[in-house]
């Protein structure tokens, strides 16, 4: 994984479908729901439900209303954080969400952008939780985080993933 870099970026809106998960839930594959979300994202053809979409090809993963165990310290609720996850296309607003969809804003604000190859996510998530423990790094913001893909090519060949800043 490349070195991040810093980035501002406008709010947005995104239309997908939806998921209540935990760190704990995703890293046990019997458990996991993201890539159960992306199997249903391909398999209902979610673009084409979405006709209001910009950037056609273009899916983002949103990451956000993260909760933590009141009574624990962060690095030992990590693996407790509960987190929901819209996965969809970026719209130009939140008029005519389809049902059964999630219409989400995604408010603007200061990243750290680290970029990887969509096979590589997992290990890229685990990378960017280490960089942040390290001493002398931007704090985390856990608002808005999210994985911008790019298909120019099928399948997509690289992620972005910006991860929220204080």
């Amino acid at each position: 994984m490349e070195e991040p870099f810093p980035a501002s970026a406008s709010g947005f809106y995104v239309v997908g479908l939806e998921v209540r998960t935990s760190k704990a839930l995703e890293d046990d594959p019997q458990t996991a729901r993201v890539p159960a979300l992306w199997e249903r994202f391909g398999r209902e053809n979610l673009a084409e439900q979405i006709p209001r979409r910009l950037a056609k090809g273009h899916p983002f993963c949103v990451y956000f209303d993260y909760q933590y165990p009141a009574e624990a310290s962060f690095r030992r609720a990590e693996r407790g954080v509960a987190y929901s996850v819209v996965l969809g296309y970026q719209v130009p607003s939140l008029e005519d969400v389809p049902p059964g969809l999630r219409g989400l804003y995604v408010p603007g604000g200061k990243y750290l952008v680290f970029s990887t190859e969509p096979q590589k996510l997992a290990q890229a998530w685990t990378d960017i939780q280490n960089y942040f423990t390290q001493p002398g790094k931007p704090q985390r913001a856990f608002t808005y985080d999210y994985e911008e893909y790019f298909c120019q090519n099928a399948p997509c060949d690289e992620v972005r993933i910006y991860v929220a800043l204080c």
